[in-house]
């Protein structure tokens, strides 16, 4: 039996898609609306029934901004920032490491609950609520023997470095898919497959899902490529900003330094920008 598995490289234009960016803006808007209310009614421009209501708009503004500002991919980036000359012992050594498949279940089921409550002028009033209890979960990794990458070379584009001295950093999307090499391979993981839902089918209903892990892997890498050194360059100053209510500002000023070009698996395999370098094969036998 084979399998194999696949995990390609691209960069993206962009830290975040259009649409994504749109809403990010939206919510900092937002949230400098929320301020300002509150400046006003905290000055007294606004009557004192704004108040209330000042405080509801800067708490929820205030929690989607800070979501925002932290599951920005800009932030996994400079999460994960290194050096030219790293980054290829890193893809390196991604090489090497096996990717696992891992199945997961949930096993529930839902109770209907009659809930009786009593008011201030001792009314009673039952009401019916329906919750789900979960009751068992468990997983279990996709078990093959052995496995072999054809990735091919790892070629990091640096053309737009020397064009802009002033492009310090590549950003590199890494993401792993599963595929499988024929047939039988499909046939043996449908049947683990199977066997474990079936070994676990604890309960009314059940959920399944599944996961892709490598060891050591990264989604997000920020890979430095010349020497200039950015001003005002790094987590702590995307730290500071988010603070300052100023992220999306901070992100342009990332997006500044960085190389943003769109590579796709095609267009490296066509030699049009960067080799693949990412294209991982996993046989079993």
């Amino acid at each position: 039996v084979s399998t194999q598995s696949t995990w390609d490289n691209k960069r993206m234009a962009s830290g975040d898609g259009s649409c994504i960016t749109c809403f990010y803006w939206f919510v900092s808007i937002s949230l400098w609306g929320s301020i300002l209310f509150i400046i006003l009614s905290v000055s007294g421009a606004l009557p004192q029934e704004c108040n209330t209501a000042a405080d509801v708009a800067i708490g929820i503004s205030a929690v989607m901004y800070l979501l925002c500002a932290f599951c920005s991919s800009t932030c996994r980036y400079l999460m994960h920032k290194t050096t030219g000359a790293d980054i290829y012992g890193y893809m390196q050594n991604m090489f090497y490491t096996p990717a696992y498949y891992i199945f997961h279940v949930q096993c529930y089921h839902y109770e209907t609950r009659h809930i009786t409550e009593r008011d201030s002028q001792g009314n009673t009033r039952t009401r019916t609520e329906t919750h789900r209890v979960n009751t068992h979960s468990a997983s279990e990794r996709f078990h093959y023997i052995s496995w072999r990458d054809v990735s091919g070379v790892f070629t990091l584009d640096t053309a737009g470095a020397l064009v802009n001295t002033k492009k310090a950093f590549v950003k590199l999307e890494l993401n792993i898919d599963f595929q499988f090499a024929n047939d039988g391979t499909l046939s043996d993981f449908e049947n683990q497959r199977e066997s474990f839902r079936r070994r676990n089918n604890r309960d009314t209903h059940q959920d399944y899902s599944y996961t892709i892990t490598m060891s050591g892997f990264n989604q997000y890498n920020l890979v430095r490529v010349s020497d200039y050194k950015p001003p005002c360059f790094g987590m702590t100053w995307y730290l500071l900003f988010t603070f300052l209510s100023l992220v999306e500002f901070y992100k342009m000023h990332v997006d500044r330094y960085c190389i943003c070009l769109l590579y796709t698996s095609d267009a490296a395999d066509e030699q049009r920008g960067v080799d693949l370098g990412g294209r991982r094969v996993i046989k079993q036998k």
